[in-house]
């Protein structure tokens, strides 16, 4: 059964269950605590904290995947119109996910977001971004400061999925 899948039967619905199989998907599921790029311990779907167990089911990571979605969207839902499209709401959901939604809420996405600029919304994802050592090709695309060519793949990939439903 598909990530997709697997979050409806968990009780996601519409965009969530879109934008958590594509988070999914660019995170990767690791049952076992790693350090990522940035020496950050991560598990799962890109969870990370404190407390990690030593291993997890796809359940569990399943689960924990959706929650944490539905939680940053809940935090993000006020800066983002109702009127805005589905695949939209899902890039801006994964950028949210990977940087977090303080460093999500930015002036980049929320001024063409306030004016329902769409394509500007979009195009935000893949501006480019100064880091302490360069310009990345994407919002935040960067490890440490230095441009990640992982992350500038991902800004490309999210805002694929932004301009779908234009």
């Amino acid at each position: 059964m598909s990530l997709r899948n697997r979050l409806l039967a968990l009780g996601a619905t519409g965009f969530l269950a879109s934008a958590g199989a594509f988070i999914g998907l660019k995170e990767g599921l690791v049952l076992h605590p790693y350090a990522d790029v940035g020496g950050v311990t991560t598990w799962c779907y890109g969870q990370t904290g404190t407390g990690a167990k030593a291993t997890y089911t796809m359940r569990e990571c399943d689960a924990t995947l959706l929650k944490d979605i539905t939680q940053r969207w809940e935090q993000m839902r006020p800066s983002v119109p109702v009127e805005a499209p589905d695949s939209v709401k899902a890039a801006m959901l994964s950028v949210g996910y990977h940087v977090g939604v303080s460093g999500w809420r930015h002036p980049v996405f929320l001024k063409p977001l306030a004016a329902h600029d769409w394509r500007g919304t979009c195009n935000a994802i893949i501006a480019p971004w100064q880091g302490k050592h360069g310009v990345s090709k994407g919002f935040k695309a960067t490890v440490q400061g230095k441009p990640h060519k992982g992350l500038e793949n991902r800004r490309a990939e999210e805002y694929k999925l932004c301009v779908k439903d234009l």
